[in-house]
């Protein structure tokens, strides 16, 4: 988690997140920021950030993208990739 809040992923307004809402999905793009398995920036700046994660409840773990702005911390997206292939990269 981040040290502070200045630290924290920032929700970025107006987009949706395809995810659980709130510190719950904050907490888990942190996660994913914090232990990448890949990363690659958009030809519009915007960073893809992919990383392992387990959502509560569930045993199985999952890949997550995150999407930041430029900064690197403004949050833009998050969803499970379930087309994400480790073997690929």
């Amino acid at each position: 988690m981040a040290e502070s809040e200045d630290d924290a992923i920032r929700l970025h307004a107006g987009y949706p997140l395809f995810l659980r809402t709130g510190a719950q999905t904050a907490g888990l793009c942190e996660q994913v920021v914090a232990s990448l398995l890949c990363t690659i920036t958009q030809a519009d700046g915007r960073i893809r950030h992919w990383g392992r994660i387990t959502l509560p409840g569930e045993e199985k773990a999952r890949i997550l993208r995150v999407v930041t702005l430029a900064d690197g911390v403004t949050l833009h997206n998050a969803f499970i990739d379930c087309d994400f292939r480790e073997d690929s990269l």
